[in-house]
């Protein structure tokens, strides 16, 4: 199961550099489904007898910062805003934990740097094909993108 978990981390992080092309119209992006799936195979994989790794003083730290960000809704002048932003911090988070708990080994480390890598190639490669069929520039910007 924790196999399992890796290569859903390893999913997850490969689609995040190109998370805005990858996306299932009007629902929600293919990293995110990727993402919601770790962390339902990680809670799984959790209930079987195991040991849980103690968390880091960073993995702390991180949580205070989410848990900050949580407060900060009470004085917020858009509510909207920061429930989306504290979002993005609670999946920062998640992230994290799973790398920390599933991933301790160096090798495993190394297997989701080459996930991010090979995603950053794509995204790269997307651009290019953008660039290489002047699409892009439509909007008058002096830029091009891979999609989204």
């Amino acid at each position: 199961m924790r196999k399992l978990v890796l290569a859903c981390v390893c999913l997850t992080v490969f689609l995040n550099p190109w998370e805005e092309i990858a996306v299932i119209p009007g629902i929600v992006t293919l990293s995110r489904i990727a993402g919601c799936l770790a962390i339902f195979l990680a809670v799984l994989s959790l209930l079987q007898p195991q040991t849980i790794r103690r968390w880091n003083p960073a993995i702390w730290l991180l949580i205070a910062f989410v848990v900050w960000n949580a407060f900060s809704l009470l004085w917020t002048v858009s509510v909207e805003s920061t429930l989306l932003r504290l979002s993005t911090y609670a999946a920062l988070l998640a992230l994290v934990w799973l790398i920390y708990q599933f991933a301790p080994l160096p090798s495993q480390q190394a297997w989701i740097l080459c996930a991010y890598v090979t995603g950053s190639c794509v995204s790269a490669a997307m651009m290019l094909l953008a660039w290489h069929q002047g699409v892009g520039l439509a909007d008058g910007s002096d830029r091009y993108t891979g999609g989204g």
